[in-house]
C-alpha cells in the first residue's frame, strides 16, 4: 500500500526505502514453476487451502504459548532488546494479540493482494518505474532472506536512467533484517537519510 501511495501521490514522498520487500516479482510462468522444489510446491498448496493463523485463534488463550514454542526463531531475534527472560513473553504476546482479533481484516487484505499464496496480484516490478524519477529509492535485502534479491537488481534496471536506485545487502540476515542485523540496517537507513534528506536529523537508532 505504501509503495502504491508513492506512485500515485509523489508530492507526499521524499524518499522510498524498502526493507526486504515482498511483492516485487511476478508469478512465475509454468516453465519457471517447474523449477520450484517439490517441498515448496507442497507448502504453497497447503497454504492455499489453510490459513495457519486460524489455528492461533482456535487455541484461544493458549495461542500465545503455542507461538512461543513454534516461533522461537523470531523471539530469539529480540533477546538483545528485551532480555532473555522477557523477550519470549513480550514477542509471543505481540504476535498473538496482533493476529487473534476477529475479523481478521489483515489476512483478508493480504489474500486480496495475492495470487495463490506468495505472489503479488499486481507485482511491483511492473509498476515502480511509474514513480516520480526525482524520488530516490533504496532497497535493503537480507543476504539469506527467502525474498529473492535478484528481483531487486532487476527492478533497478527497469527504473528510469535518471532515477537514483540502490540495492544494499544486509549481512547475516533473513527476512527480518531490522532485527537480524539491526546495527547494519540502522546505519544504512541513517546514511540514506543524511545523504538524501540533509534537512532531517535522524534519531539515534
Amino acid at each position: 500500500y505504501q509503495r502504491r501511495v508513492r506512485v500515485r501521490h509523489p508530492n507526499r514522498v521524499v524518499h522510498l526505502i524498502m526493507a526486504d520487500p515482498w511483492g516485487v516479482p511476478a508469478k512465475p510462468t509454468e516453465e519457471d514453476n517447474n523449477k520450484i522444489p517439490l517441498k515448496w510446491k507442497i507448502v504453497r498448496m497447503a497454504l492455499t487451502h489453510f490459513n495457519p493463523l486460524a489455528s492461533v485463534r482456535a487455541l484461544g488463550p493458549l495461542g500465545s504459548s503455542a507461538i512461543k514454542k513454534a516461533r522461537a526463531d523470531v523471539i530469539s531475534k529480540f533477546v538483545t532488546v528485551f532480555g532473555e527472560d522477557k523477550s519470549g513473553e513480550i514477542i509471543s504476546q505481540y504476535i498473538f494479540q496482533s493476529n487473534a482479533i476477529t475479523p481478521c481484516s489483515g489476512e483478508d487484505a493480504f489474500v486480496a493482494l495475492t495470487v495463490p499464496v506468495v505472489y503479488a496480484a499486481n507485482p511491483l516490478i511492473n509498476r515502480l518505474h511509474e514513480i516520480d524519477k526525482k524520488i530516490p529509492v533504496n532497497i535493503f535485502y537480507g543476504d539469506i532472506s527467502w525474498m529473492d534479491k535478484r528481483f531487486g537488481y532487476e527492478l533497478k534496471k527497469k527504473m528510469p536512467a535518471d532515477c537514483q536506485v540502490e540495492v544494499e545487502i544486509i549481512s547475516d540476515s533473513g527476512h527480518h533484517i531490522y532485527a537480524d542485523n539491526f546495527p547494519q540496517f540502522n546505519a544504512g537507513v541513517q546514511r540514506v537519510l543524511q545523504l538524501y534528506c540533509p534537512s532531517t536529523s535522524p534519531p539515534s537508532l
